[in-house]
């Protein structure tokens, strides 16, 4: 991923781990040497040591179907600007810097476990990391988020990208295999990536776009073009979530994020046929893996109705009681979907509005989680009220259902 100046120049900055410090003496790893690199990775391709046994399989026995205590929950961008010390540990390193090296992606997943009794860590990545070993250049801009400099403006553009060695997104997988190392089976270890519509529309519009007209453009000015870039992109992603979960991920959630800017009909054509694809090979190459599609905005059972996928993420805007109704009629574990902007209201809006919604799903088959990511300006008691209240209130009513 980056060339080996670039480590070098990483490797002169002096690396602050005070989380995974102790994991790496453990593991005999010293983030000094030149060297640690590859021998980080030598030990995640021969998984020695093995992982730790799991002591909280709490989201685990859900995808199992097995008996819990309590509710799992984790929130997505878990790792990120709202902790103080993910702003700390910003102003060293660039976004990129943290993708790019194993040491420092691991210790972000971690900050957030140190405050919140979550039931899952989800590795601290970006999306955009496929179309950077794709062959395009991706900047995290302040204020903007990442932008592509050099979209695909017409199909002659595809000659520009390469199908990467999946090794060339090693970085990601060491991340996974130390981070499920250090958590000592307390949480379980969740992969993602990006679904093939929501990068396509990164790698034609350059960035988040208002209206998407230039990835509209393509799909219907030239639409078997869009379908060779779809098919490239999915056939990446088929081989970099299958070396996440080889590499120690329990779990993989792909994200369709501008899944909603589609039809439904055009969503199946151009999207979820891709995504369903994924899942396929998936479930044949690792069949017990847990798979989560979290396709934002669009609110129809199609979704539901795909059998590759365990658990199916509803946002914010989706009906809730619908939600229940498809997931109990196509047998799914329903995650979501508290509207991050609860988090910012008082303590008694946040728990009566976790009630409701658990009240809503209930405690079989279900993961409670923000219908979308963190806000940078959300306040960490509010998250923590967030958490704590879902395991108790779901520890009562668990606790009801088995005396009844």
């Amino acid at each position: 991923m980056f060339n080996q100046l670039q480590h070098q120049e990483i490797h002169q900055k002096e690396i602050k781990l005070p989380l995974l410090s102790q994991t790496l003496k453990n593991l005999n790893i010293d983030p000094h040497d030149p060297n640690w690199r590859q021998n980080l990775r030598e030990k995640r391709q021969n998984k020695v040591p093995q992982f730790p046994p799991m002591q909280n399989s709490t989201l685990l026995n859900v995808f199992k179907n097995e008996q819990i205590s309590h509710l799992p929950i984790w929130v997505m961008r878990q790792a990120g600007r709202y902790l103080p010390e993910f702003r700390q540990i910003r102003q060293d390193w660039s976004f990129f810097d943290l993708c790019d090296n194993p040491l420092l992606a691991t210790e972000v997943t971690l900050q957030p476990l140190q405050r919140f009794e979550m039931d899952a860590g989800i590795i601290f990545s970006d999306i955009l990391v496929v179309p950077k070993v794709m062959g395009m250049e991706v900047v995290m801009e302040e204020k903007k988020g990442p932008v592509l400099p050099q979209p695909l403006l017409d199909p002659s553009h595809l000659e520009r990208l390469k199908i990467p060695n999946i090794e060339d997104l090693g970085d990601v997988y060491d991340a996974i295999y130390l981070f499920r190392q250090a958590v000592d089976g307390t949480v379980s270890t969740i992969g993602f990536a990006g679904a093939p519509w929501t990068l396509m529309c990164y790698m034609i519009e350059g960035s988040g776009s208002k209206l998407y007209s230039k990835v509209k453009k393509w799909i219907y000015k030239w639409p078997q073009e869009s379908k060779q870039l779809l098919q490239m992109i999915t056939d990446v992603l088929i081989d970099y979530l299958s070396s996440q979960i080889e590499s120690g991920a329990q779990v993989v959630q792909i994200f369709d994020s501008w899944a909603g800017e589609l039809s439904t009909q055009d969503y199946q054509e151009f999207g979820l046929q891709y995504c369903v694809q994924i899942g396929n090979n998936l479930k044949e190459k690792h069949p017990d893996c847990n798979i989560i599609i979290f396709a934002k905005g669009q609110h129809s059972e199609l979704v539901f109705q795909q059998k590759c996928f365990d658990c199916i993420g509803v946002d914010y805007a989706f009906d809730l009681e619908k939600a229940v109704q498809y997931g109990k009629q196509y047998n799914k574990i329903i995650q979501g979907n508290l509207d991050p902007g609860v988090l910012m209201g008082n303590k008694e809006t946040i728990v009566q509005k976790t009630r409701d919604m658990i009240d809503k799903v209930g405690v079989n088959k279900y993961i409670v989680n923000l219908g979308h990511g963190m806000w940078p300006e959300h306040d960490l008691n509010n998250l923590k009220i967030f958490v704590d209240e879902t395991h108790e209130y779901s520890k009562k009513l668990i606790q009801k259902q088995k005396n009844q």
